[in-house]
């Protein structure tokens, strides 16, 4: 079966034609873009390999009038760009960072590379790899702590180990294909949100928080999660000086009771128990009325 012949002017360059993108791969930045939601409105965006424009073209109008882009590349490019476009002709392994970087004072917010080897048919794919490498060593310089990337990489033995390599480095990425590239094509994506590699001066809210921790009084039984070592605390501690210490009351002997404490005190254990059970009152015996005598009977007692 012979080899599928290229299609110079298929959909995609129809479309860049029709609408005024300088390349058809304009249409690959769009649907990443589109699915991955790299590019926001007001955004800084950074793009090595530049040439011939199309990405400028799609960045531009994705960060809106208040982002800036900025391009780099060997060849010089002559095409009207927005006024928030700018383009430095030079090469990405002699320009200093501060070049880019211009007067914004801040890193960007994405590094995007179409960058390609001059394709000789041999090795074609590790010169990709050098480029995509390149780029990632530029990155601690260029882009902000949190910020995304998206580069192009030909497929080859050495693809899976630079996936590693980003995904290392940011919090999320995975390879794409878009459909605007061509089916014969080796061409592959790699795309990356949420840059955590070591930056220059990381922001405030991503600093480190140095925990003080006191040398406890006791000893502990765990050592907390998040100090793995433990403490070093040695097994009986003397008290210090700000230490409460309590002394226990010493026992007195008991006293000798004399023989007038004795009575005194059996006086008032009997009392105590006459106060404590219920004391039966006796009965009240009938009182006897005086039976009144009639005159009769008192005259029989006087002859009597």
């Amino acid at each position: 079966m012979p080899p599928q012949q290229r299609q110079l002017h298929d959909e995609f360059f129809k479309r860049a034609k029709a609408e005024g993108y300088l390349a058809r791969s304009a249409y690959k930045l769009l649907e990443i873009n589109e699915k991955k939601n790299l590019i926001r409105r007001g955004d800084a965006v950074l793009d090595l390999g530049c040439a011939p424009g199309s990405w400028l073209q799609v960045a531009a109008k994705a960060v809106g009038p208040h982002g800036v882009v900025v391009g780099i590349d060997l060849q010089e490019i002559r095409h009207d760009f927005p006024p928030n476009v700018h383009i430095v002709q030079g090469d990405i392994y002699t320009t200093p960072p501060e070049v880019l970087l211009g007067n914004m004072g801040v890193p960007f917010d994405v590094v995007i590379s179409d960058m390609a080897p001059n394709t000789t048919g041999h090795g074609d794919d590790f010169l990709s790899v050098r480029l995509c490498r390149r780029m990632i060593e530029m990155l601690p310089r260029l882009l902000k702590w949190g910020g995304h990337s998206v580069m192009k990489v030909l497929e080859g033995s050495e693809f899976p180990e630079l996936l590693r390599e980003v995904k290392a480095l940011f919090g999320i990425a995975g390879g794409y294909k878009p459909a605007a590239s061509r089916d014969v094509s080796r061409e592959m994506f790699i795309w990356a949100k949420g840059y955590r590699g070591i930056p220059l001066a990381p922001p405030t809210h991503q600093a480190p928080v140095e925990v003080k921790v006191e040398e406890p009084k006791g000893v502990p039984l765990i050592a907390p999660p998040w100090n793995p070592n433990g403490w070093e605390v040695a097994t009986k501690e003397e008290p210090e000086e700000d230490d409460e210490v309590t002394e226990e009351p010493v026992a007195k002997p008991p006293a000798r009771k004399t023989a007038a404490k004795k009575k005194t005190a059996k006086k008032k254990s009997i009392a105590k128990k006459s106060k404590a059970r219920p004391v039966k009152k006796a009965a009240k015996k009938p009182i006897k009325k005086p039976v009144k005598k009639s005159p009769k009977s008192k005259l029989k007692a006087k002859k009597k």
